[in-house]
């Protein structure tokens, strides 16, 4: 019998534990429904940036690369890159580097300048518009996806329009996504 006591105080003392565990946790994410929010995302494994490239515009002001419609964009997806497709973030101008390994000058020369993309964050699409070359001579009004090569790497930078006026766009919901990045290394 005392031994059954002693293995019975010991059960309820890992109880009292694990409620007392429970309550501080549940206190802690009522505080900070922001930690909860992100702790679940991270938990339900998907990705909270979703880089949508789509079709060509070819030789138009690429007018049609400003969708409003996510159901369109899904369909006409030719390239989907994620948080996981960054190898190194720059908050500073808010660049971010692409894999080099998976995605170099070379193989993406044709898959990506000319293209309208899609940005969604955390399911909820916050800008649309077209993806160009950094050195092109086309100029727009839309949003712009800038495309800078350099040293075979590839890195891309999201600005209002790509001459007067260019203002960055969603630096901070960025860098709250790839502020985890290791920083882009200057060759």
């Amino acid at each position: 019998m005392p031994v059954l006591n002693r293995i019975g105080v010991r059960l309820l003392g890992f109880a009292i534990v694990l409620f007392l565990l429970q309550g501080c946790i549940s206190s802690h994410y009522e505080q900070h429904p922001a930690a909860a929010e992100h702790t679940s995302r991270n938990l339900a494994g998907r990705p909270r940036l979703m880089l949508s490239i789509t079709e060509s515009f070819g030789t138009s002001d690429g007018s049609q690369c400003n969708l409003n419609d996510a159901s369109a964009i899904q369909q006409q997806t030719s390239l989907a890159l994620t948080e996981n497709d960054v190898a190194a973030w720059e908050p500073y101008g808010a660049r971010w580097m692409l894999d080099p390994t998976r995605y170099n000058e070379s193989n993406m020369m044709g898959r990506l300048s000319g293209h309208c993309f899609v940005l969604s964050i955390d399911g909820k699409v916050v800008s649309s518009g077209v993806v160009l070359w950094v050195y092109t001579g086309q100029l727009t009004g839309y949003d712009t996806l800038n495309v800078i090569p350099k040293d075979g790497t590839l890195t891309l930078q999201l600005t209002r329009g790509n001459h007067r006026n260019i203002s960055l766009l969603h630096a901070q919901a960025l860098g709250e996504i790839l502020g985890g990045k290791p920083p882009i290394q200057s060759k």
